[in-house]
Parts: C-alpha cells; structure tokens; sequence
C-alpha cells in the first residue's frame, strides 16, 4: 500500500477500462441536455508509482446523455508510448508523442484532444478510445499547452509550445475548419514554465512566471516576476514585454 496523498482515498486509481450502458438516473434529465461530459486526469496503470501528481498516464471517462437518458459510461486510458513505458528523452530530443495526455480533453473541428503541455495532443475517438497523436498534418512541431482558448466569434483555437529548449515559445492558430494558419516564434521568451496564457479581441498575453527568491524562510512565500508579451492577433511577427508588478505568495 503507497502512502502517497494522489494515489489514495478519493485519487486512488481506477485498475480497470469499464463501459456502462443503459445507466440508471434517480430524478430526471432535462431532455434538451443532449451531448457527451468528458473529464481528464491523472491514472497510473496497476503496479505503476509515480514521482509525482501530474506523472500518471491520462485516463478520459465520459457520460452520454440523450433526450433524457443516461446512454453510457465509459472510461479509457489514453494509449500513448508512455503508457507501455516509452521514454521522453531520446538520443533525437524529446518524443513528443511521449505523453501522460492526462492535464484536459478539448474538441475542436470534429476532433476530441487529449492534452499535456509537454507533447503534441492526442486524438480519440467519440467512444474515447485513442487515434495517435495529431500535429495537424505536419504543420505542429513544438508541444501544445493543455490550456488553448477558442476564439467564441471566429471559431479559431489559439494555443502555444513552450520548452526549456530553444524555441521556448511559440504561438499558433488554428482555425475553425482545424488547420494551423499561423505559427509565430515569440521573441524574447526564456525556458520559465508557460502553464497557461490569454487572449482578447486583439492581443495575446503571455506571463514570464520565473521564481527569484523567498521572502521569508518560515512561510516560504515565493516571489514571481510577470513581465508579460503582446503579441498582435493580427499576426504580426513581433510582440512587447510590459513590465508588471512582482506578485508574492505567502
């Protein structure tokens, strides 16, 4: 028995791939509520511990409801070369189909995405089931945020690849037909973590979120720089850091 906190109690794994049909509904369902409800997380195989929270293989579940009903459950690991132990790093560079995929599930154009910030996303079927991993045929060569925002007047996708390897930062679109029509190198990044990022009508907002030193040794706050850069939505080729005020977490 491991006694670490995210493979116990409430995050203990599932051992197994289930489907549930037919399922039983105590109260009602609003008929109108027709569609899927998908979630993503983190479910190390049987016999697999992971070093940390965010190190187990993904695992989509899903719920159909139709016209009242509770049509099936169904859950799956996503089947990637990490889940049969496939490493990261090779002699090349990072594998990025090498992924927990385990972070989000989107769709977008037809197509359901299992994503991890470190690695190209992976498609699945409408069942959950695992396709491979998608780089929008060829045009994706850096890792995709598992935190893209779709643009609700355009329909355009809008994400990033970040890496500790040069490029550190690149931002793309997709649009709503599903193809990539621009990719662009930020200048100016650094290796930091880019775990998520903004969009509005006009710009992109990025955070530079390096950690410089702690405040106080007995609360080990941390001390966050955040200049942030902005490129133009209308793809221009370059952005601007904007300096911002340090931001301390007690």
């Amino acid at each position: 028995m491991t006694s670490k906190p995210y493979l116990t109690g409430h995050y203990t794994p599932l051992a197994d791939e289930i489907t549930a049909t037919g399922l039983t509904v105590e109260g009602s369902l609003p008929p109108e509520l027709t569609g899927r409800l998908i979630r993503n997380s983190h479910n190390p195989k049987p016999g697999v511990t992971p070093t940390h929270w965010f190190k187990g293989s993904g695992m989509v579940h899903g719920i159909r409801l139709r016209e009242g009903r509770a049509e099936w459950y169904r859950n799956r690991w996503v089947h990637t070369p990490a889940l049969d132990g496939a490493p990261y790093m090779t002699e090349h560079g990072p594998d990025l189909t090498v992924s927990t995929a385990g972070t989000h599930v989107v769709e977008h154009a037809g197509r359901l995405l299992a994503l991890c910030e470190a690695n190209f996303p992976l498609e699945l079927t409408p069942d959950l089931d695992t396709v491979g991993a998608h780089d929008f045929n060829g045009r994706l060569r850096t890792a995709m945020t598992a935190h893209p925002k779709k643009d609700p007047v355009t329909g355009e996708l809008h994400f990033f690849g970040s890496s500790p390897f040069p490029p550190h930062l690149v931002y793309h679109v997709c649009d709503a037909k599903g193809e990539i029509v621009h990719s662009a190198e930020i200048p100016g990044a650094t290796a930091s973590l880019k775990h998520d990022f903004a969009i509005t009508r006009r710009h992109v907002v990025f955070i530079e979120g390096n950690v410089l030193r702690p405040r106080r040794a007995l609360r080990h706050p941390l001390r966050l720089e955040r200049p942030a850069a902005l490129p133009d939505r209308g793809h221009a080729p370059y952005g601007r850091w904007c300096p911002a005020d340090p931001l301390v977490l007690h």
